[in-house]
C-alpha cells in the first residue's frame, strides 16, 4: 500500500517503487480507469499558463483532483514545482503519479477498486 509523504521533491508525491511504463501509457490507463468508475479525467491544457497539472479529474459527489503524471525517472520541472506550490497555498492537492502502482493507489483512494 502506498502512502503520501512530504518530500523535498514534492509534498504530495507518493512514494513507492513500482512498475515501469511510459508516461503517455500510464495516462491513458488513469483515463480508462477513472472513466470506469464514472468520473471524468479531462487533459488540461491552458493556453499561456504553463506548469499546470496534467489532468482534472472529476468524480461523482462533487470530488475533484488535480493530477500529474510523470514517467519513473522523470522529474518535476521547476516551474510545476511553483504551480503545484500555488495550487497547496489555495488547500488543493496535486498528485504526482509515477507509475502503475501508484495510479492504482490513486484509483483506491478516490474510492474504486480496478482491473489489470
Amino acid at each position: 500500500m502506498a502512502r503520501i509523504d512530504a518530500t523535498s521533491e514534492h509534498k504530495y508525491k507518493f512514494c513507492i517503487q513500482g512498475e515501469y511504463m511510459k508516461e503517455s501509457t500510464l495516462e491513458k490507463y488513469l483515463v480508462k480507469e477513472i472513466t470506469k468508475l464514472n468520473g471524468l479525467c479531462l487533459k488540461w491544457v491552458a493556453p499561456g499558463t504553463r506548469g499546470v497539472p496534467d489532468r482534472i479529474i472529476i468524480m461523482p459527489e462533487g470530488k475533484t483532483y488535480f493530477v500529474e503524471m510523470k514517467q519513473e525517472k522523470g522529474k518535476l520541472h521547476p516551474l510545476q514545482k511553483y504551480v503545484h506550490r500555488q495550487f497547496e497555498n489555495r488547500d488543493h492537492k496535486v498528485y504526482v503519479l509515477w507509475n502503475k502502482e501508484q495510479v492504482n493507489t490513486f484509483i483506491r483512494m478516490v474510492g474504486g477498486t480496478f482491473g489489470d
